[in-house]
């Protein structure tokens, strides 16, 4: 029998079958298997949040739906004994189950004295067809731990250092050599160090990252696992200031943290496992599931590349995390980096629990701060205005913390949306990137912004650096496709539109990145095409017929076919099935400019956007009734404040000076009112 060491209420015991003791020897191990079961498999994921359906899935998937959510329900009223003490080991709400290890030991002589339970025993074989796939993929993962880092390949250490490049005139690029002899398969250990270039060593966050473990023989898994070394390294670089390969028992001496797992394939499925642990006592802090069919390995390598990079990157962007943080705080924060495309609400949920750990984490409550500003989106106005309170409390919290936070600078930013905030937004964007030159999230926005006032070369460059720093995240690329194609740099479109195509060719953004430059820009027979063969789609079919007229009249210009697409556009328009803005766009495009301002001059303030900016309107600047409508939304104000005047006011692309000629309005505008 084992002994509870000291501070701990739990110990339990994975050699042979599950069994949790008390500190005081009774056995409160649950009777039922699937209850056993689901105890081991968040034991092998401590500080991991798993959604019910997920448990739903890998223990009752073979019945319907509402009986396996009451075997779920059935299977925690069993585990109520482990769930209302005063240190629960068991807690769940609505959507969620997880385990509080920190009252827990792990007793097991299979284990090495790591926190995860053992995986060996027999007594829960055969419970579900998921959760057996689950068992073996798991036994392959202990089973190679140890020939892992025995058969491990030493590579010297090289550095990658930066050239210094202007944060608005080119993304950063990088340059490794290898070794001739170090083949992929060799990348056994990356050991990937984060923070400004220039902090010292010793404030340096060194993550190891080790290529999935595959079973010899499976060269799927094999090749997927050869895939995902070279991607996380890829994403994490564009947050350091030196890049390291070295055998991780080197490096481990100065590691925060080290990535592992496995991967196999089997009965027509490709199956991953991906666990960060804390190097210093190998205590697993988040690990993640991963199941598709083996046809869409290139649609599952990059499921598990971003999400797995999202939260390394938030792992490196702990650098001022205070030494008192625990276990259980880190293993939540990263489970809310895992979930932050996910629901925004539940991502605060987890951060708020978090900075309540750790009331001086100030990338938490910068986080939180971010979290809720996309919340109150979707919240009504009662709870909205509540959300926002609140982050901006969270938002000064951080600052007041850390000064150099650079996303707490963010989500003020997120706080004051409208073309109307431009100004004060943008003194919070600025003074965010002078104190965190490296933060993508602020360089995402202030591309943003820079589109909105006509900044498009200075859009584009702030654009290729978001995408620099976080080069595995497809939506910041296809925001780059869109602002080079709006500036007619079409090649340059192109080319990150091919390498979208070879890096996430089932990814919504990559399709509607090339559909939309082929529609507008480029050959509107290629766009034809993929409407007929399409994966995605552009609408309802209203929206799909519309389109089809439109890609008709570009790709045969004759006159009938533009006045039918005309007339359809309008005809649209009356239904309210086609938005102003892309009424707009369209006349521009059918060679009908004049049409397109008269349309213009009407609308109403659009949401900050680069769309009046674009190649396309180029014919609609032409006149300096163009002037009127910027002053109408707006812009005007902007640059006069600012004097960050738009592009086209100063490469001569239109027949007047826009200063002269916007005063002269002006002078009209006031002396009508008068």
């Amino acid at each position: 029998m084992f002994q509870s060491p000291p501070g701990k209420i739990l110990t339990v015991e994975t050699v042979g079958a599950l069994k949790l003791m008390t500190a005081d020897g009774c056995d409160v191990t649950p009777r039922g298997r699937k209850a056993r079961a689901l105890i081991l498999y968040l034991l092998r994921k401590p500080g991991h949040i798993e959604a019910r359906k997920v448990l739903i899935t890998l223990l009752w998937g073979d019945r319907g739906d509402e009986q396996a959510r009451q075997s779920l329900r059935q299977t925690l009223y069993e585990l109520r004994p482990l769930m209302g003490t005063a240190h629960p080991l068991v807690a769940a709400d609505r959507v969620s189950v997880w385990l509080d290890t920190s009252c827990l030991a792990v007793a097991s002589q299979n284990c090495s004295g790591a926190t995860a339970a053992s995986v060996t025993s027999t007594d829960l074989d055969g419970i579900s067809p998921g959760f057996d796939r689950w068992l073996v993929s798991e036994r392959q993962s202990q089973s190679h731990v140890e020939a892992t880092k025995d058969d491990r390949a030493r590579i010297a250490p090289i550095t990658v250092a930066s050239s210094a490049l202007s944060p608005l005139t080119a993304a950063r690029r990088w340059r490794v050599a290898f070794p001739l002899a170090a083949s992929l398969a060799a990348l056994v250990s990356i050991a990937l160090v984060h923070s400004r270039s220039d902090a010292p060593e010793e404030h340096r966050r060194l993550i190891v990252v080790q290529p999935l473990r595959v079973t010899p023989g499976d060269l799927p898994a094999r090749r997927l696992s050869q895939d995902l070394a070279s991607d996380l390294s890829r994403a994490v670089l564009g947050h350091d200031g030196a890049l390291e390969f070295a055998d991780d028992r080197i490096a481990s001496r100065r590691a925060a943290f080290s990535v592992s797992g496995n991967v196999a394939s089997g009965g027509g499925d490709l199956h991953a496992v991906v666990v960060v642990s804390d190097s210093t006592d190998n205590a697993i802090l988040w690990s993640h599931d991963y199941t598709a069919p083996l046809a869409d390995m290139a649609g599952f390598r990059q499921q598990v590349s971003t999400n797995v990079a999202a939260v390394l990157v938030c792992a490196l962007g702990t650098r001022g995390v205070p030494e008192a943080v625990d276990a259980r705080a880190t293993a939540l924060y990263l489970e809310a980096c895992n979930l932050h495309s996910g629901d925004q609400s539940q991502v605060a949920f987890l951060l708020r629990q978090v900075t309540a750990r750790v009331p001086q984490f100030a990338g938490a409550w910068a986080d939180l701060a971010i979290s809720l500003a996309y919340a109150r989106e979707d919240a009504d106005p009662a709870n909205a205005e509540a959300m926002r309170r609140e982050a901006e409390g969270a938002a000064r919290r951080a600052l007041a913390i850390d000064p150099h936070e650079g996303n707490a600078y963010y989500a003020q930013a997120l706080l004051l949306p409208g073309i109307e905030h431009w100004i004060p937004r943008e003194k919070l964007i600025e003074a965010g990137l002078k104190v965190e030159p490296d933060n993508a999230q602020l360089y995402n926005r202030y591309a943003i912004d820079l589109g909105a006032i006509g900044r498009v070369q200075d859009s584009i460059a702030a654009n290729q650096r978001a995408v620099a720093l976080d080069p595995l995240f497809p939506g910041k690329t296809a925001r780059l496709v869109r602002a080079l194609a709006n500036a007619g740099e079409l090649d340059a479109a192109n080319e990150a539109i091919n390498h979208m195509r070879e890096t996430w060719p089932d990814d919504a953004n990559t399709w509607h990145a090339r559909f939309a430059t082929a529609a507008r820009f480029g050959d509107p027979r290629e766009a034809l095409a993929m409407l007929n063969d399409r994966n995605e789609t552009v609408g309802n079919k209203d929206d799909m017929a519309s389109w089809r007229t439109f890609l008709r009249a570009r790709a045969s210009p004759t006159q009938a076919n533009i006045d039918y697409a005309v007339a359809a556009l309008v005809e649209e328009r009356r239904r309210g099935f086609t938005s102003d803005v892309q009424l707009v766009s369209d006349f521009a495009l059918l060679g009908r400019p004049a049409t397109a301002l008269d349309i213009a001059l009407q609308m109403p303030p659009q949401q900050e956007s680069d769309f009046w900016f674009r190649k396309i309107l180029q014919s609609v600047r032409a006149d300096p009734r163009f002037m009127r409508v910027v002053q109408r939304q707006g812009l005007l104000a902007i640059w006069r404040t600012t004097n960050l005047w738009p592009d086209f006011c100063r490469d001569g692309s239109v027949p007047y000076d826009c200063r002269q000629t916007a005063e002269r309005f002006s002078w009209e505008r006031s002396h009508a009112a008068a």
